[in-house]
């Protein structure tokens, strides 16, 4: 069977489409056949549908009940068979384009050609049969694919958490953000205070090692001076005891060593004052030199933290661009189900006004019935009460009831043309319903 795709099905005989549906428990006859019914091919093509996509009437039966419940229920009796006819067709138009029959219609079903239905019939059967040889493989393209669905529900559970924690750390950044600012404002206090600890302990340094050298040359100078002291010392012992031939010139030379001792002491005692101050000196500098070292380790602390907080700012940036674009996704949904809606209701509104008419020609119907009726029974009951003035009244009553007659080909008129309206109304909701079941996303196995 040619479809216009490459895709070609065998023609089969009657005779081998009667044995595959005797195989599948269908009873098929040459003339069923030639004259299809609406319920012989139904029948087929549900069949076709269980075996491939293992759907039944039971299963159905709840989409068609959902698809019943957005209808009045003043008028769901009315529209049951619209409905499962409109489910139905939406399967077996699922099928057909398995089967690569791309213009199947609810045409084939409700009004069946006998040419197209047995294309159709060897079209479906050799699909079934090429299922049936390929189950296998279909099994495991079917698992694979509820694996995908599983593995896709997954996902948007995890889309879904990703979000609440999303949520969560804007919260805690949120929290964050005084502390991180003064954070910040330490990091810069300390980073200029450190500056300046470092510039402090440079011209520290250099002052201790000139103070260093400095103490270095009085040590030296002292132990010059305390061997001449000591020098001294021993000639004043061996000059005492010598004879003194001139006291006088003694005496002031013991005068002037002793102002040279004494000066001396107290340059001895002003240097010992000195390398005081320079040991000092020496251990408030040890002691700022572990003041910068704590405010060193603050410092790198703090920029630990300045870079975890940089760290956070770029994940919430990248985050922030994918939450942007689920809402311009989520705004193109909500778009697109605004636009369906409005159909939707353009749609019941044209039902309801189908339904409107229909109702007033019904009742239009009716009520031309019944006054026909009542005639009827008036003349009935005029001929009963005058069954002794028969004779003289029968052309009469030949005049009554060929208006009778007369009558009732008026009402039998408008009611088939009645009729003719209310199946053109239900082909109407029939393509309506296809159209809402369409829309609706009727779950697929």
């Amino acid at each position: 069977m040619d479809t216009g795709k490459p895709f070609w099905y065998p023609n089969l005989s009657d005779a081998e489409i009667i044995d595959a549906l005797s195989g599948w428990s269908i009873t098929a006859t040459p003339k069923l056949l030639t004259k299809p019914t609406e319920e012989f091919v139904t029948a087929v093509y549900l069949k076709c549908v269980e075996k491939v996509f293992g759907l039944t009437m039971e299963d159905l039966k709840d989409p068609i009940d959902a698809a019943l419940e957005a209808i009045r229920p003043e008028h769901r009796e009315l529209h049951t068979a619209g409905v499962t006819m409109n489910v139905l067709c939406y399967h077996f138009t699922r099928f057909a384009d398995a089967a690569k029959i791309p213009d199947f219609s609810t045409k084939d079903v409700v009004l069946p050609e006998s040419k197209r239905t047995r294309l159709i019939f060897s079209a479906f059967i050799n699909f079934v049969n090429f299922s049936e040889q390929h189950a296998d493989e279909i099994s495991r393209i079917r698992e694979e694919a509820e694996h995908a669905a599983k593995e896709r529900e997954r996902q948007v559970d995890d889309l879904g958490r990703i979000r609440g924690e999303i949520a969560g750390i804007q919260c805690q950044r949120a929290r964050d953000e005084p502390r991180a600012n003064v954070l910040r404002q330490e990091n810069a206090a300390i980073t200029a205070e450190l500056i300046a600890m470092q510039e402090l302990q440079t011209r520290v340094l250099a002052e201790i090692d000139a103070l260093k050298s400095e103490k270095s040359s009085l040590l030296q100078r002292k132990e010059s001076l305390s061997g001449d002291t000591a020098l001294a010392a021993d000639t004043v012992a061996r000059t005492r005891s010598r004879v003194v031939k001139s006291p006088e010139r003694l005496r002031r030379n013991i005068d002037t060593m002793g102002a040279s001792q004494a000066e001396d002491k107290r340059t001895l005692t002003s240097q010992e004052v000195k390398v005081r101050d320079l040991q000092a000196k020496a251990n408030a500098l040890l002691a700022i030199e572990k003041g910068v070292r704590d405010c060193i380790e603050h410092v790198q602390i703090v920029d630990k933290e300045m870079r975890m907080l940089e760290n956070a700012a770029r994940e919430r940036a990248d985050t922030r661009g994918a939450l942007e674009e689920r809402r311009i996704e989520r705004t193109e949904l909500e778009l697109k189900l605004e636009r369906a809606q409005n159909q939707l209701s353009k749609a019941q509104e044209k039902l309801e006004r189908a339904q409107r008419d229909l109702d007033e020609r019904r009742r239009a119907g009716q009520e031309t019935i019944e006054r026909l009726q009542h005639e009827y029974e008036v003349m009935a009951s005029e001929r009963k009460d005058n069954e002794m003035q028969v004779e003289e009244l029968r052309q009469q009553a030949n005049e009554i009831e060929r208006k009778i007659a007369d009558h009732l080909k008026a009402g039998s008129s408008e009611l088939d043309e009645l009729l003719s309206e209310y199946y053109a109304v239900q082909r109407e909701n029939e393509i309506y319903m296809e159209t809402l079941a369409y829309k609706l996303g009727l779950s697929r196995k």
